[in-house]
């Protein structure tokens, strides 16, 4: 009975954590240490417009035709650090040339270990200046 209230104790953590990040406003892509895409939240692929689901797949492959974004995640992963407000330019399928206002950052395990590395973006074109 123990095991089965703890195993849904974690289930109910889970699912809970995913709510979170499937209603975040901006995207939301997690990339492990092995380099493959382990979340990308539904307004991610709506502001890089991608038309099909990129968890699995390499980062760099997936996001190729946003090479600033893949060199934000490999300048993390290179560095060990995380990049703190700032800009690039993607383009979107339909609407073009987007300006993203981004932040990424590591992803740590409970033991301190990197797991790997995530980025958190806005589409800020439209914001006034």
């Amino acid at each position: 009975l123990e095991n089965a209230q703890a195993d849904q104790a974690v289930e109910s953590a889970q699912e809970h954590l995913a709510s979170i990040l499937e209603s975040l406003p901006g995207g939301c892509i997690g990339v492990s240490m092995g380099n493959r895409v382990t979340h990308c939240n539904p307004r991610a692929k709506d502001i890089l417009g991608l038309s099909q689901d990129i968890v699995g797949q390499f980062y760099s492959a997936a996001l190729g035709g946003h090479s600033e974004m893949v060199q934000a995640l490999e300048t993390t992963f290179s560095s060990n650090a995380g990049l703190k407000r700032q800009v690039l330019s993607a383009t979107h399928p339909q609407k073009g040339k987007r300006t993203l206002g981004y932040s990424t950052l590591l992803i740590r395990h409970k033991d301190g270990k990197i797991g790997g590395v995530g980025i958190h973006f806005q589409d800020i074109t439209e914001v006034p200046s």
